[in-house]
């Protein structure tokens, strides 16, 4: 698809969308702000941007300027369009969530932990000779503490109303 295709088909799935309840997570603040440059320009300019590999704003929107001034002739300043874009900014998890494959989720929800083990407090750090190959000394920040030991990587999987359970 080519880059003018692919900016028309983007644009009118954002207004369809859009209308049909998008434009309620977009900030509406200022009565009085020109909305010339319509919010649905705003998140179209993004997300084409975007596909075109255009990560950084600026990029982005030095992009949009160059090549796409005939498409959208009321494009603001880069300032009024980064703000734009931050008010808009709950806009994408909704949009996200409306593209995204209903069902489970793809990967588990996990939550990671990690504890320190001490095998040898302060004094006997420097000497200890518990595990030589899997110990090393270490500082414990939350119990300010230096000491010989190991350090425990947990990853939990998810259970609704009870402790994760450990993968």
């Amino acid at each position: 698809m080519d880059g003018q295709t692919q900016l028309i088909t983007v644009y009118l799935t954002v207004c369809d969308l859009y209308r049909k309840g998008l434009w309620v997570y977009g900030q509406r603040f200022a009565p009085y702000s020109d909305l010339r440059f319509t919010d649905e320009e705003v998140i179209t300019l993004y997300l084409c941007g975007l596909l075109d590999g255009k990560c950084p704003i600026k990029t982005l929107y030095e992009h949009a300027r160059r090549y796409w001034r005939d498409w959208f002739p009321h494009l603001p300043s880069y300032g009024g369009f980064v703000q734009r874009l931050n008010r808009l900014a709950d806009v994408f998890p909704a949009l996200l969530e409306h593209w995204s494959p209903a069902g489970a989720s793809a990967t588990p929800i996990g939550v990671a932990d990690s504890f320190p083990v001490v095998l040898a407090r302060q004094t006997r750090r420097s000497t200890a000779k518990v595990a030589p190959d899997l110990a090393a000394s270490g500082y414990c920040s939350a119990k300010k503490l230096y000491d010989h030991g190991v350090k425990i990587h947990v990853i939990g999987d998810e259970q609704p109303g009870t402790l994760p359970r450990p993968r």
